[in-house]
């Protein structure tokens, strides 16, 4: 290994080369482009205002449809036993029979 190793006499030399302006061209090609970019043109602005409205509408419609249905829906009341059994004994004797062959039938029920 080499021991007399100076990094002050290495030097500080690119690997790369360019043209000179080219720094100074890639600045306004992109402060031009950036620039271009932020304008939106008369299109584009109805087009964004457009869906922004429709955007809106489509959000106050859902708040106000929320709260007319919220009003108009209520829970009922629990079915008793006995309304059920009424109803049961209304049916023909072959309804009754179809009924009692699903309720046998039903796995969720059953197990």
């Amino acid at each position: 290994m080499n021991r007399d190793f100076d990094f002050n006499r290495v030097g500080k030399r690119m690997p790369y080369t360019v043209p000179e302006d080219f720094f100074a061209k890639l600045e306004d090609d992109v402060c031009r482009k950036v620039t271009s970019r932020r304008r939106m043109s008369v299109k584009d602005r109805r087009s964004f205002m457009r869906f922004a409205v429709v955007t809106l509408a489509t959000a106050a419609a859902s708040v106000i449809l929320f709260f007319v249905i919220d009003g108009t829906f209520k829970a009922t009341a629990p079915v008793e036993f006995a309304e059920v059994e009424q109803a049961f004994g209304c049916l023909s004797t072959e309804d009754q029979m179809y009924m009692l062959s699903v309720y046998q039938d039903d796995i969720f029920i059953n197990e």
